[in-house]
């Protein structure tokens, strides 16, 4: 009793009981107001506590505002309770009202009069730090701190490990059953001993904390790309490692490269053997100098590669012509160093005939001139694939016999004729500028005229069907032979069964010089362009450079009409494939340019 008084002792209070109902509806908060005043002058920042007594008590701790009140609220009360405001005073005792509070009343109000205030508020901080006693085992030191100027208050300490255990010792040790990271929190109440249910003030302190062994474990799994590429992926792992560590990770491929990346990139081996792959893992903690390792492991495995070599082949073949006749024998000696795979051979003779096989048989016109033979090598894997490909050209010479080294030739333009001129080409051989021989051509129109000129020009009278013949003697220089040789030709049907003129007063023949064409200005830039004549297909090889160029191709027929243009960036020694075998027969202007280097060729189609 003598306590209470105490408590009450210098004590003022003046208390408001209302209770209203708005709009017919009770509200739904019931108010509690305290205001506190110091020697009549309004007390702010000052603590306050509130207690409503009911089956479930409601305990509510606050702090004045800068008018010394301080306001909060609870449901509205099913029936009545007591309520309790309370503070203390610079001697450390209570200033304490207690009254009841029922349902009806909207706003309870109480004001609390000290004679002093306490210059230091109450404090309470929660804090500990931990050690590590063994690998499971953590000592925690408890570092709170509170203070309170009445007797009857004490300190309560809850620890919560974050396994699902719990302590109230001040300083405990406890054992951990498995490696990990753990939130562990110190929770500090102070109650009062007058009512033990009411925490006077409390505060909480969280950190996470490491236990256990820390356990790496470092593995991969890996899969063969290709023949030569492996790609890799980490599938290691960490167990018990704080958060201050880091992973660092070290891959050897076994050919004497490595990685330090956590997935490095596929590796490319470049020959055959089975490999020795370790992936070492290192746990360093980073939070102590110089670094510590946590933990590490290294984990090895084996791959085998088998790079298949690659295709080589390489064309050739002999000669061997029959002197008894003009024709001649070619094998073919190529070689392939993979077995089973897909050989084609392709013979151009280069007079526009061509042939498949591995001995071909061919006969020649007799030239003084040299045929330039081509063997295509095409090597191609199971599924069709060409692997690799080999050309190889080789002039060959058909001797002409005594008396039979000429040939009558003439071509009928059937591109370039057009608005009643028609042009036909002198193709005879041996050709008119070779100074070897002496030539002497007569030509039969057709329409009872003649002409003895190498290149004439005639005019017709009317369209219709002419047969064109040229007879050529041709005379050796050195030896006095002599060769004698007819050709003819229907001058009217182009190479579509059309008539080239189909009305009009006449047409114009015209016969041309096909060795006029070409001026060789870049012999240097281009190795060869072959078969020529063409029938399908038409190769330009160039010669070997340093650097890479961009080169212009363009073919026009011989009135000048473009025909093909293309521009391409082309490395040293490459080949040009150009389709012809859409091209009508006839004889073409191929202009080849690189910078500032042009050159001309004359490209004869052939069917």
């Amino acid at each position: 009793m003598q306590l209470m008084n105490n408590l009450y002792r210098n004590i003022a209070f003046t208390v408001f009981l209302c209770g209203f109902v708005i709009n017919g509806l009770h509200a739904q908060f019931q108010y509690i107001q305290a205001d506190l005043w110091e020697n009549g002058n309004p007390l702010p920042n000052y603590p306050v506590w509130v207690l409503v007594d009911t089956p479930s008590p409601t305990y509510i701790i606050g702090t004045t505002d800068s008018s010394g009140v301080f306001m909060d609220s609870i449901p509205i009360l099913t029936g009545s309770a007591r309520i309790e405001i309370f503070t203390f005073d610079c001697n450390q005792n209570y200033v304490k009202r207690t009254s009841t509070l029922d349902s009806s009343q909207i706003l309870f109000a109480d004001t609390l009069m000290l004679t002093c205030a306490s210059t230091q508020p109450p404090t309470c901080n929660a804090a500990f730090t931990w050690v590590l006693d063994t690998p499971s085992t953590v000592s925690f030191t408890n570092n709170s701190t509170q203070s309170f100027w009445f007797s009857s208050a004490y300190t309560e300490y809850l620890w919560d490990f974050g396994d699902g255990s719990t302590s109230s010792d001040v300083n405990p040790v406890h054992l951990y059953a498995n490696p990990g990271f753990y939130p562990v929190s110190l929770t500090i109440s102070v109650r009062d001993s007058l009512d033990t249910n009411f925490i006077l003030k409390n505060d909480v302190e969280l950190q996470t904390i490491v236990a256990g062994s820390p356990d790496c474990d470092a593995s991969y799994t890996f899969t063969v790309v290709n023949d030569s590429s492996v790609s890799f992926s980490n599938t290691s792992t960490s167990n018990g490692i704080p958060f201050f560590t880091v992973n660092l990770y070290q891959w050897d491929f076994g050919d004497g490269t490595s990685s330090n990346l956590s997935n490095p990139p596929a590796h490319i081996y470049k020959a055959d053997g089975q490999y020795t792959i370790c992936l070492e893992q290192y746990v360093i903690d980073t939070s102590v100098t110089p670094v510590d390792t946590v933990c590490s492991s290294t984990f090895c495995n084996t791959v085998n590669i088998t790079i298949p070599l690659p295709t080589v082949c390489t064309a050739g073949f002999t000669v061997d012509p029959d002197s008894s006749s003009n024709q001649v024998s070619f094998t073919s000696t190529s070689t392939v160093s993979q077995p089973g795979l897909n050989v084609t051979l392709n013979w151009d003779f280069g007079d526009g005939d061509t042939a498949t096989g591995i001995v071909v048989n061919h006969v020649f016109v007799p030239d003084t001139s040299a045929y330039n033979v081509c063997l295509t090598l095409t090597v191609r894997d199971t599924s069709g694939n060409i692997v690799c490909t080999d050309t190889l050209c080789q002039a060959v010479t058909v001797a002409v016999p005594p008396g039979n080294f000429c040939q009558a030739s003439f071509i009928i333009d059937t591109v370039n004729s057009f608005n009643g001129s028609v042009y036909v080409w002198n193709n005879s051989s041996p050709q008119p500028n070779n100074f070897n021989y002496q030539n002497t051509y007569s030509w039969d129109f057709g329409d009872n005229t003649v002409s003895s000129q190498t290149f004439p020009t005639h005019v017709y009278g009317s369209p219709g069907t002419y047969v064109l013949a040229l007879e050529l003697i041709s005379v050796v220089l050195s030896t006095g032979s002599q060769c004698q040789s007819v050709y003819t030709d229907t001058l009217s049907v182009d190479s579509l069964g059309n008539i080239v003129n189909k009305a009009g007063t006449g047409f114009k023949l015209i016969v041309l010089n096909p060795a006029n064409l070409g001026q060789e200005e870049l012999k240097a830039s281009v190795k060869a362009i072959y078969p020529n004549p063409a029938y399908n297909e038409l190769m330009i090889e160039l010669a070997e450079t340093n650097d890479e160029e961009m080169w212009e191709f363009k073919m026009t027929d011989i009135k000048g009409s473009l025909v093909w243009n293309e521009e391409r960036k082309v490395h040293a020694d490459t080949r040009v494939r150009v389709d012809v075998s859409a091209w009508p027969e006839g004889l073409y202007i191929l202009m080849i340019k690189s910078g500032n280097r042009v050159s001309h060729h004359k490209i004869k189609i052939d069917r």
